[in-house]
């Protein structure tokens, strides 16, 4: 049997290609992964990564794009208050990416938090006429960045209905 992409044995392989990358990152988030550590701590040869993968960077752009896809799925709900439930479920489920994301690399500059919540902001804007409107959701978006980098490093001890409470408490303090 060929080992296509649709077969078990090169989804398992796959995982654990992406599993190895994110515990690197872990172990050592200022080292930069190389394909050799790649594969020893998947347990596999260079022939099998690179039939998956071009390079470490192809790798670390999949889990990306797998992580986004379910995050906005999870923007997609119906309410805010699900929506901040099911974004802080999936951080805490996935908290070894989310935790390189926020806290190693610092980079939650690149991830707009509310941006896939545009065409609610922007009926929010309109409705608010408020000028400082924008500020708000600058600061607003910072503050839930910081928000996730403080409780990913407490390695997400405090409830998510606590968290959910705080941010609909700050919501709920936007200029209407």
């Amino acid at each position: 049997m060929a080992n296509t992409k649709n077969n078990q044995r090169y989804q398992d392989t796959d995982t654990k290609i992406k599993q190895a990358y994110l515990d690197l990152i872990t172990k050592e988030p200022n080292r930069r992964v190389k394909v050799i550590d790649l594969c020893q701590t998947a347990a596999i040869n260079r022939a099998t990564f690179y039939a998956h993968y071009y390079d470490v960077d192809a790798v670390a752009e999949n889990i990306q794009q797998t992580m986004m896809g379910e995050l906005v799925d999870a923007l997609q709900a119906a309410d805010l208050q699900q929506v901040f439930t099911e974004v802080l479920k999936l951080i805490k489920a996935q908290r070894t990416f989310f935790y390189h994301v926020f806290v190693t690399e610092r980079s939650a500059k690149s991830i707009d938090v509310l941006q896939e919540l545009a065409p609610r902001i922007d009926a929010a804007r309109t409705m608010s006429g408020s000028r400082l409107f924008n500020y708000q959701l600058a600061f607003f978006n910072g503050g839930m960045a910081s928000l996730f980098q403080a409780w990913l490093q407490e390695n997400c001890q405090t409830p998510i209905p606590v968290l959910v409470e705080l941010l609909m408490s700050k919501v709920n303090g936007f200029d209407a």
